[in-house]
């Protein structure tokens, strides 16, 4: 599956429960290494970054959210909706 079809997936989950989801495009004046999705899922605050089924994050996107986890938020490496639901157990 595509990423943008997994971010796709996971923000309509997030929409439907009543939470808040945005994308967070990378351009020359967001931070490197920003997650893909943040928002408010079941009450709790989520920083993801989405890849496709094999692949992993850079080293600079493991330290971004290690530091927004750090700040309580909740947040990993995503590959699916499934993937984004174990976040919150």
């Amino acid at each position: 599956m595509l990423e943008k079809s997994i971010v796709a997936a996971i923000k309509k989950r997030v929409m439907e429960s009543g939470g808040k989801c945005y994308k967070l495009h990378g351009t020359a004046y967001t931070v490197a290494g920003a997650p893909d999705l943040i928002g408010c899922y079941r009450g709790r605050a989520f920083a993801v970054e989405v890849k496709q089924s094999g692949r992993g994050a850079t080293v600079i996107q493991r330290r971004e959210l290690d530091e927004w986890r750090a700040q309580g938020w909740v947040s990993g490496v995503v590959h699916s909706t499934d993937e984004f639901e174990l976040l919150f157990v």
